[in-house]
Parts: structure tokens; sequence; C-alpha cells
């Protein structure tokens, strides 16, 4: 304990009165080096967070019970028994000689069997099974769910790595090691020529703690985009946009825009990794993924005005709030449905329905461990009857279902008609004139007669030959069968026949239109086709107009026909209601799910699965998507929409999403990041080239050449700067005016490299299909030169990077000095005072010869001047 303590502790016995004995304890702790262990070692505990997943941090309580159990284990079985052989040889008075021997092979036995008692009784007990679930691990749930999550990435944290190691809590320790290192140097070092190197090493790891503080709170990191102009008669790119702002990589927006102009609201607390209320618009079926990931787990993040606009100049007017009420962390926007109920802000009119229908899958396979029988649901659909394109679905190549409402008797009956046994195509023929009714197998070539009417099958195709045109049937599909029909007094005509829509079945004339086109018309009312086709599965569910009975949530009456390949006789089931079953193979099952009466088409997200997902779009918020709700407090009008992401404003419209205001005015919004600006610097892209290996086309290196506009003291300079892969650009506003002195400038230049001012512009992406594409017009000699559209440049500063760098010298240089200089130079005043003592001269004299005849300060002794004062 250095002399220099003992007199910093009796300074405080003296002067600080018990009043205030909690200043004299904080001055005590800061003073101590154990405060300096203990907040380095919550460095280590805070970086070791950062990369151990917590899952296996929540094992190590279960492991220490299972070290615990094996260590008595081995004091049960090795350490009793032995205790007791050594005692019965002392009692039988066997001499030390020959107990060493016994005691050893006793040993080596009973730790042999306490390992097989061990591995075959207890080990293979407590051994955790994730699958079974049986053994020891204490919050197993927890422990399997977070098994490669870090801390930063559950609920709650959200955190990327830099946000992490620059959140307050590593910034507060930093602090407190500062603060204890300055005043425990202070306290306990001696300020002598000797110490210089101790100190000079304590002032080198303050000044790289602070600049480590500087470089967390001034750090920026992002990119830019930088286009091209067109290019001129040459085929060179002329000069693009100027740009005079970045993108940081870690910080979302919300962008709003009621014209032109976009302001940004910075979003705090965005999550990263985590889903929060996938179905906030209530949606009829949020998929499997999106119940297992969002976990029930909500979200409202409140976005506040800037306070750099001013009064009436946002975007938003008064009397709106805007908030975040959903977040996707990784998922595809898709069309889905809500009840208009739940959608006031809806467009659709009061005596417009739009019915939708879930229709679930249900399997009956018994269990193969437990032979039960639980009905399981393993998918669903979605129909809305009134839209021909969307009443309809597919179940691979096996089914086919189909939701509609309200048929005409003569389709049911067509539905319902038994087919001729084997066969797989059927024609339901009528003549309404002479009452005559056939079912006819059909196979292309196959020709029959019906009531004088001649008929030959031209085609049986799976898919309409052309796309169907026909009003409010677009993007719809069906089997088709092209009939040639010869009337017993007419012309002939082929008639396309709609297995799944024969309402917009048609006749083909033999002549043509001006444009050389067969002419087609409405069916002839005189014969009356049917297509039936038998190849696969198929279940018609159809809604009756019967009213539901008073109570029963109006919910129609639906009834259903299931015909099936290896049946003539469709099977018809009627009385349907909400929850009903229908049976359409064995083991398999249709449910009759919820229902809208008028629903309404919406955005909605998609979990992507895990194994489908670009790891660097992970946490980075490239593939996410928020739920924006747009709120007027006074009336509670609200409109919520899911809002992708999108990397750069103004390039890609298809991420943007627009809601009209009550009073008309049209808002649009954009999920990106936020823009910096640069201060006094903007770059505009002159040329770009990827620079090959040669002779072949891969890329070496990319070049950008740019033009830089600096503006610094009132001052503009426009110089040409390149950056590249192998050598980024490092610029600033500052630029060596003649106009300012030299100390002006050298001021100024030293100023820069301090601050968080100086960036570097390095080259991370390019224009790589439009390089191709003109290089591939160049060898086909029609450009003169290749040229890309844009280049993405990544922008960074390394504020207080020279302040570490001055820490690290400073230790560098301190660290030799404390453990050779230091030791030489008090050995060689040792020598000088032993001379001096040897020489007769008195203690005290010799001290003060040593320190250059300075008088003794009060309690010095020659131990203390001997060490220097420091331990």
């Amino acid at each position: 304990m250095s002399q220099k303590w003992l007199r910093s502790k009796q300074w405080d016995d003296e002067h600080i009165p018990r009043a205030l004995w909690p200043v004299k304890f904080v001055l005590r702790a800061l003073s101590s080096i154990p405060l300096a262990v203990v907040l380095l070692s919550l460095v280590a505990v805070y970086g070791t967070l950062a990369s151990v997943p917590v899952g296996m941090l929540a094992q190590i309580p279960t492991y220490l019970i299972i070290i615990a159990l094996f260590a008595l284990v081995v004091v049960v079985g090795v350490g009793l028994p032995i205790l007791l052989i050594r005692r019965g040889l002392a009692i039988a008075g066997a001499g030390p000689a020959h107990r060493f021997p016994v005691l050893v092979i006793a040993a080596i036995g009973l730790a042999v069997a306490s390992v097989y008692l061990w591995q075959t009784a207890l080990w293979p007990r407590l051994r955790f099974d994730p699958g079974s679930g049986t053994g020891l691990m204490l919050f197993a749930d927890f422990c399997q769910q977070y098994r490669s999550t870090t801390l930063r990435r559950i609920p709650g944290m959200e955190m990327s790595e830099l946000e992490f190691y620059a959140w307050w809590p590593l910034r507060v320790v930093l602090l407190l090691f500062v603060v204890n290192m300055v005043v425990a140097t202070v306290r306990r070092i001696e300020f002598i020529f000797p110490n210089i190197g101790v100190l000079t090493v304590h002032t080198g790891i303050v000044t790289i703690a602070l600049g480590s503080i500087f470089y967390q709170g001034a750090k920026q990191e992002g990119d830019m985009l930088l286009r091209a102009g067109p290019p001129d008669d040459s085929g060179r790119a002329t000069p693009g946009q100027i740009e005079d702002g970045f993108y940081d990589r870690e910080e979302a927006v919300l962008w709003l825009a009621s014209g032109a102009r976009y302001e940004q609201r910075p979003v705090p607390g965005l999550p990263r990794y985590n889903d929060y209320a996938l179905n906030v618009l209530g949606t009829m079926s949020p998929n499997e993924a999106a119940r297992s990931t969002d976990r029930g787990r909500s979200l409202e993040i409140l976005l506040e005005t800037p306070p750099t606009l001013a009064a009436g100049d946002s975007a938003l007017p008064a009397g709106f709030d805007v908030s975040i009420v959903g977040f996707a962390s990784y998922a595809n926007l898709q069309r889905d449905y809500v009840a208009a109920e739940k959608a006031p802000w809806a467009s659709l009119p009061t005596d417009a329905p739009n019915p939708l229908r879930l229709i679930e899958l249900i399997s009956t396979i018994p269990d193969e461990a437990t032979g039960t029988t639980t009905p399981r649901h393993i998918g669903e659909f979605r129909f809305l009857p009134v839209q021909p394109a969307m009443r309809y679905s597919t179940l691979s190549d096996a089914a086919s279902i189909e939701y509609t409402r309200e048929s005409s008797e003569s389709r049911w009956r067509d539905l319902t008609t038994p087919t001729p046994p084997g066969a797989a195509h059927a024609l339901i023929v009528e003549v309404p004139g002479s009452g005559a009714r056939q079912v006819i197998p059909i196979e292309p070539g196959a020709k029959a007669s019906v009531a004088g009417y001649g008929l030959e099958v031209q085609q049986l195709l799976p898919q309409p030959p052309f796309p169907i045109i026909t009003p409010g049937y677009e993007n719809a599909a069906s089997s088709v069968a092209i009939v040639r029909v010869t009337p017993p007094d007419g012309p002939s005509f082929s008639r396309w026949v709609y297995s799944r829509f024969p309402e917009i079945s048609q006749d083909m004339l033999d002549e043509t239109n001006d444009r050389g086109m067969p002419k087609r018309r409405d069916p002839d009312p005189a014969i009356r086709l049917s297509y039936i086709d038998a190849t696969r599965l198929r279940v018609h569910i159809e809604e009756t107009a019967v009213a539901a009975t008073p109570g029963d949530g109006n919910d129609p009456v639906v009834r259903a026909v299931i015909r099936a390949p290896w049946s003539p006789a469709p099977n018809v089931v009627d009385s349907l209601k909400t929850g009903s079953l229908i049976p359409v193979a064995p083991l398999l099952s249709l449910k009759l799910g919820e229902r809208y009466a008028r629903a309404v088409s919406v955005e909605t997200p998609t979990v992507v699965p895990d194994s489908e997902r670009e790891r660097d779009s992970i946490g980075s918020r490239r593939s996410a998507a928020i739920a924006v709700r747009v709120r007027e407090t006074a009336t509670g009008w609200s409109r919520t929409v899911w809002v992708p992401f999108t990397m750069y404003l103004g390039i890609d419209t298809s991420t943007e999403r627009r809601i009209t205001l009550p009073d008309g005015r049209p808002l649009t919004l954009v999920f990106g990041r936020r823009r910096y600006e640069l201060p006094g610097l903007s770059l505009q892209l002159a040329a770009f080239e990827m620079i090959p290996y040669p002779h072949s086309d891969t890329p070496r290196d990319y070049k950008s050449d740019l033009i830089a506009r600096h503006q610094w003291r009132g001052a503009n300079t426009i110089t040409t700067e390149s950056t590249s892969l192998n050598n980024p650009l490092k610029t600033s506003p500052f630029f060596w005016s003649p106009k300012r002195s030299w100390i002006g400038n050298a001021l100024d230049w030293t100023m820069i490299r301090f601050s968080p001012l100086q960036y570097k512009f390095s080259q991370v992406g390019w224009d790589q299909s439009g390089w191709t594409n003109t290089t591939r017009l160049v060898e086909q000699g029609q450009l003169a030169r290749p040229y890309a559209r844009f280049t993405i440049l990544g922008v960074g500063n390394n504020p207080g990077i020279y302040v570490i760098a001055a820490g690290a010298v400073m230790m560098s240089v301190g660290i030799p000095w404390a453990f050779y200089v230091k030791p030489w130079i008090l050995k060689r005043r040792k020598k000088k005072l032993q001379a001096a003592l040897a020489a007769g001269m008195p203690a005290r004299s010799a001290v003060q010869s040593r320190n250059g005849a300075r008088p003794a300060r009060a309690g010095a002794t020659l131990s203390a001047s001997s060490h220097g004062g420091h331990q």
C-alpha cells in the first residue's frame, strides 16, 4: 500500500465529517482497485451477452446442479469410503507403507464404480431430451426457444450489434471506469519522475475509454445511392443528380408526404428480429407462421412531430396522429380480407354484398403413437363466391373445391347428375323443345346425336387455349370442352363449354368478322350443353337463398355435392351450417369456417420461413414491414395499412402506400431509413467503371469518379475525387484555402481530424445488370462504351479514432517506462543512497540529497522513498 494512499485516507478522516459519510464512502470506492476490476469484468460480461445465446446462458444453473450432483457422487462413492478404510487400517495397526497402496487401489476401484454408477443409473435420467422433454433442464421451454438467440435479439431488446455496444449501460460502465481510474491515480500514485510511465499508462487508458464513449455517441454509418445522368452521343454517362445526404444503416423512419415534399419521423424502439401484432387488421385467417411468431405480442409506437417543422408545415394535418401498431420482421405482403365492420374506412357500398367463406381442411388420420383419431387442421381455403376467379381452389392435381352462391336449379341438377360408369368426361345434353336430356360419356373425337342434333367432341382441354377475357372472369381458369354442333335445320357451329363457368359458354360461328376472327355469340337456347369434368375429386359447395333462423347470425344454409373419380354417383349433403363437416375422402373432410357477409381486401404480411430467409437481411429490416395507423383524435377515424421497407426514397414507388384523409387529401407513407445531411459536402457521380481481371469478365475492382462540392467557412470549392474497392475516399467539407492564414488552415485541419465531419466513402454496390446489358450492346456495336445507371457508396465516419490512437500511443510509451526505465531509476537511486549511508551521511540528509535537497515531507520514510510511492 502506497504512502500517498495512506495520506489520502488520513485526509479523508480529518476533513470529511461523519454526517457526510456517503461522500466518504463514494470517494473511497472510486479510489479502490477492486472497483476497476469489477467494472472491467462487467465490460467482459457485456461482450459475452452480445455473442452467447440466451438459451445457453439459461442452461448454466442446470449444469451447476449436474456438476454438484456429480461431485456428491464422488464424495459419497469415493471420499467417505476412503476415510472409513483409512480409519480401519489405522485401527488395525497398519503402517503408512501398507496403508498407501491399499488406499490407492481402493480409490481407483471406487472411482471406477462411481463413474459406472453415474453413467448407467444417474446420467441417463438427468440428460435432457428436447424431443420427449424428459431429463433435467431448468427453464426448458425458454432454453429451447432462445437456443440460438442472443440477448440483443430477444423481444424487448431488438438491437443490432452496433446499437447494443452503443447502449447506455456500457457507456455508464466505461464512464465509471474513467472516473475510477482518474480518482485512483490522483489519490494513490505519487506524481514523481519515476512514475511517469505508470501515469502515462493510466492516462492512455482514460483517453482510450473517453475516445470509445465519443466514438459510440458520434459514430455514423450508412450508404448513399448516386445516379448517373443520361449517356451522351459517345455513350458515356453524364454527371447525375447531386446528393448531399446518406441513409443511416441502423435507424428507421417513416416518411410522410401530402405532396412532393417528404418529411421523416424517427421510429424509436422499432423491433428488428421479432414479429408483433401480425393480425392487427383482424383478417380472417392469419397463417400458422404468423400465429407462432408474434405470440400475441402487441405494439404501439406514437411518432412525434419533428421539432424542426414549423406550424402548418407537416404533411399530417393538425388533429391527426400516426403510430406504428404492428411489425413483421421478415415477410411478404399479400392480399387478404377483413370484415367490413372492422374496416369503417372501406369504400364498399352497403348494398353490395361481398361474402367470403373460410373452408378448413381437416384430417382424421389416427395418431401412430396413441392410435386415437382426433380431427386435425391441415390447411384452409378462402372463397369469394361473387368473384369468379376467387370462388374455386385446387389441392395439387388431386382435388378441386368450388364455392358458389345461389346458382340456378338447372346448374345444381347438372352437378348432381350421375355420370356413366368409368367416364372421366361427360356431356349433359338438353333440347328444351323436345324434352330430351341425355348424359353422354365423351372423349376427343366422340360423336353423338340427340333429338336431331349432331355432336362431335373436337377438344377436351384442362385450361382454355386463350385467357378468359369476359368481364368479371379475368384471371379465372376452367377446363373446357369444344363441341361441334350440327342443328337439324341450320349452319353448324362450335360451342365452348366451360365446366366451372357454364354461364360464359359461347358459340363460335364459321363466319368471320372484320379482323378475320370467327364471330361469336351467346349459346343457342335451342340446345343446352353442360360439361362434367370427373378427372379429379371435385367438391362443389353452394350457399342457398334460404334465410337463416333468428339468432343464427344470418348464416345461410349451405349444400354440397362431392364427385369422386372412383364413383359415378355424386354424394349430396344438405343443410350445412358454419362448423359442419363435409366428408370428401377417407380420413379427409372439409369444415365450413368463418364467414364474412361483406369482405374488404387488405394487405397483410405472410411470414417467410426461416429456411428461405437471406442471412444478410435478418435484422436489417430490408424484408420487414410495419403497420401504420393514422388517426383523427377528435372523431376517432383511423386507417391502418401495412407498409413494406424501401432502401432509397423515390427509387421504387411500388413500396409506397397511400391513404385518403377524411378531407380528401392523399397521404403517402414510406417505411425506410433515416437520412442525414452531409455537412457542407455534396457528391455527384461523374463516371463509373468496372475493372475486370485481364482477359475475363470477372470484376477485379469498381471505380467511381466523383464531383465533390465543399462548403467551409462561407467559401465553396469543387474538386474531382475517385473511390474504389481498394482505395476508399476520405474527405470532409474542409479544404485548404489560400484566403485563410496558414495557422487557421492548420487549426481547421486538426479540428476536422478529431471531429465527426471526416467521412469515408467506399464502393459497396453498383448497377450490375445495367453494366452487363450495355456491355452486351457494346459487343454488338450498338454503343460506344458500357455504363452503369447508379453506384452505391458506403458512408461512415470514425469520430474519436485519433483520440483512441493517442491513448494507445501513451500506453505503448508508458508500459516500457514502467517495466524497464522506472526499475533502472530506482536501482540507480538506491545505489546512491547506499553509498551516501556508507560514507556516514545521516539518513535524512541522504534522502534530501537524493531528492535534490528538497525537505522531506512529513511522514516520509526510507521505505516510501525507495519504493517510489507506488505499489
